[in-house]
């Protein structure tokens, strides 16, 4: 970590509450300052920046280029991510990007490319996988606590107007690629490489608004997932195991982790008297209720982006070049999963 006199020097490309919830995540580190905010179409850069004493930058190249800044957080308009991560990656600058890293996994490859051969950090805010207690869940995981991963199962959605959140009701966007990028990733992130996916989508007009998906990973390992921008879903994730199941409720920004263990099967050869006496409903509650441990809790803190800011200066103080939490192979592996299945529902409708 970064820690006595040393300071990790932001600078933001973006002006939209998201960028607002980042300079208040920032405050609460106190081995980053941010030093130059960038104006972008989103709107001027002053409001956010007067307040904190950062510079006022006129686009994303001259804030790049100031010896002042170190790394470069960026939350300007999805379409315009692939300009401000080459400006910061052109001027050896580590990146943290909100979702994508581009537009197309076409535009993302590059970037990839090039921050690896620049040697500089950048990842992806897929905050969802650095929230503590999914990061609990990825470790039950990869330790078989339960035994070996068999289901995953989550969803993710609450309704959306599209008068209020034009953006995300444009062709090049909807549910696939605001909410379905989280799902997809935790998933492989839990479970491995996808082998197979298949999916059915709701269309309103030329944009996605909701869709269910199954993949298919490579360890023989299923996932459900479903994303809605017309209503409200459970907003629940499990993990299903050969020895028990993992919960975490809601699915995204949970701090509790809650886990039951299988409960034993009855073979043909129990005595009858014992077999009826499990099936009587408030001795299997019982034996539920006895099995099931008490929930693992994770404070996230304020704000469910703190943790990544967190990971993403500690990878830098550790002179890393790669996040082993949001790998870029990941990224771009689930961009174009998400890219493959508009194609593929598109192309059948």
């Amino acid at each position: 970590m970064l820690g006595g006199e040393v300071v990790l020097r932001l600078g933001i490309v973006g002006t939209d509450h998201i960028a607002a919830r980042m300079i208040k995540c920032a405050a609460q580190l106190p081995d980053v300052r941010i030093t130059a905010i960038a104006t972008t179409a989103q709107g001027p850069a002053a409001p956010l920046a007067r307040p904190i004493g950062a510079a006022v930058c006129d686009d994303e190249v001259e804030l790049a280029g100031r010896d002042d800044v170190d790394a470069v957080y960026i939350a300007t308009s999805r379409p315009n991510h692939a300009a401000a991560v080459s400006a910061a990656i052109a001027a050896r600058k580590h990146v943290l990007v909100e979702k994508p890293i581009a537009l197309t996994a076409k535009e993302s490859a590059p970037l990839i490319a090039a921050a690896r051969k620049a040697k500089v950090l950048l990842v992806e805010n897929l905050w969802c996988l650095a929230v503590p207690a999914a990061q609990a869940l990825i470790d039950h995981a990869d330790r078989r606590t339960f035994g070996k991963p068999v289901l995953f199962s989550l969803d993710f959605g609450f309704p959306v107007k599209p008068e209020l959140y034009p953006a995300l009701f444009s062709p090049q966007l909807g549910v696939l690629r605001d909410r379905g990028v989280y799902g997809i990733a935790f998933a492989q992130r839990l479970l491995g490489p996808i082998d197979d996916l298949s999916a059915y989508v709701n269309w309103l007009g030329d944009v996605d608004t909701s869709t269910t998906l199954t993949l298919r990973h490579r360890s023989g390992a299923l996932s459900k997932l479903g994303f809605s921008f017309d209503a409200l879903l459970a907003n629940k994730a499990t993990l299903a195991c050969s020895g028990g199941i993992f919960r975490l409720e809601p699915s995204f920004g949970a701090e509790s982790l809650i886990s039951q263990v299988a409960e034993a099967q009855v073979g043909p050869l129990t005595k009858v008297r014992g077999n009826r006496i499990r099936s009587l409903p408030m001795v299997k509650a019982l034996r539920r209720w006895r099995k099931a441990t008490k929930p693992e809790t994770f404070s996230f803190g304020s704000d469910v982006h703190l943790p990544m800011l967190r990971h993403f200066v500690d990878l830098i103080a550790a002179e890393k070049t790669e996040s082993p939490l949001v790998p870029l192979d990941l990224s771009l592996d689930t961009q174009r999963h998400i890219e493959s299945v508009r194609e593929r529902v598109r192309a059948a409708a």
